[in-house]
This record gives C-alpha cells, sequence and structure tokens, in this order.
C-alpha cells in the first residue's frame, strides 16, 4: 500500500511508557501485547519523546497545530505528566495522524478511533491513493496550505460520528 507507519512511545501518560528506548520492543514482544509479536516490515518504532507541554518535540508541535483537537476535554488531569496543558495536546497514547506524501496532516484520530484498523482504512487508503474525495463527501481535505489561515488536517474523534471539517477559508 505505500504506507510508512512511524511509533513514538511517551511516558506522559499515566506513566505507562516507563521503559528506556532499549527495552521498548522486547516490551511489546514479550509483555504487552507479547506472544512474541514483532511489527511488521512497514512499522517503525522510534525512541520516547515528549508530546505535551513545553517539552513536546517540534514535530508534534506541528502536528497539533495543524490539526484541531479530537474532542473538547483532554481527560483526568491526575493522569497526565507534564506541564502547560493546552487544549490541543494529545489526550493520550495511541492519538493517531496520517500525514500525506508531501508531508501534509490529513487526518487526527481519536484513540478510540481505531477497531483494530477497520475505522481508519478508508482514510488511510484515501491518502496512500492520492484519492481526491466528492464533492458530496462527508471529510473533505483541507484547501489550506498555511498554517496561518486555518488547521491544515482533520479530526475524528470515533466511529460514532463526530469529525471536525475545515471552512475551506469561508469564516463559518
Amino acid at each position: 500500500m505505500g504506507m510508512y507507519i512511524a511509533g513514538f512511545p511517551c511516558n506522559q501518560f499515566e506513566l505507562q511508557e516507563p521503559g528506556k528506548n532499549h527495552e521498548i520492543l522486547n516490551g511489546i514482544q514479550y509483555v504487552r501485547p507479547g506472544n512474541g509479536y514483532k511489527p511488521a516490515e512497514n512499522v517503525h518504532i522510534y525512541g520516547k519523546l515528549e508530546v505535551n507541554g513545553k517539552n513536546a518535540h517540534p514535530m508534534y508541535k506541528f502536528l497539533k497545530s495543524a490539526c484541531p483537537p479530537t474532542g473538547e476535554h483532554l481527560g483526568i488531569l491526575k493522569r497526565f505528566y507534564w506541564d502547560d496543558i493546552k487544549p490541543t495536546d494529545i489526550v493520550w497514547n495511541f492519538e493517531k495522524f496520517i500525514i500525506d506524501r508531501q508531508g501534509r496532516p490529513r487526518y487526527r484520530f481519536h484513540p478510540g478511533a481505531w477497531d483494530h484498523g477497520k475505522f481508519v482504512e478508508k482514510y488511510l487508503l484515501e491518502v496512500v491513493s492520492d484519492k481526491k474525495p466528492d464533492a458530496n463527501s462527508a471529510l473533505p481535505v483541507a484547501q489550506s496550505s498555511s498554517l496561518s489561515d486555518q488547521p491544515l488536517g482533520q479530526s475524528v474523534k470515533s466511529p460514532l460520528g463526530y469529525k471536525w471539517i475545515p471552512n475551506n477559508g469561508t469564516g463559518k
């Protein structure tokens, strides 16, 4: 399909990733999910980084500025381990972004919007095939090429229907 999947472990959510970088793959293989699991050839697990707060990695600062939050509430404050909490912050581990071949964030998914990949599949296929949705599409691709006039991507909370659709410069 031509995808490159990048995973960035983070320990900012209830301290659920305490291991050192060299321990992470063993944890995946033998603990969670375990049973000898090894990531597919196109899945790349990188070292831990911070996704929120004043020490957030620049990539995540960009992604959060390009796609709006996936919901109205971040969650329970005592589960978060960063300061300078913002409404655009990543809400939990496994929040996902789809970025097209030109490096533009196209979709941001709430951690609950997964369903073993079934829920995000149509969005992945659209981006990988560079298929342009028709005018009646429920999730049009953002038209902006500048972070200053509107977010580039879209946010999808869950299969239950919440989605953010850009105003495409109309101001409405």
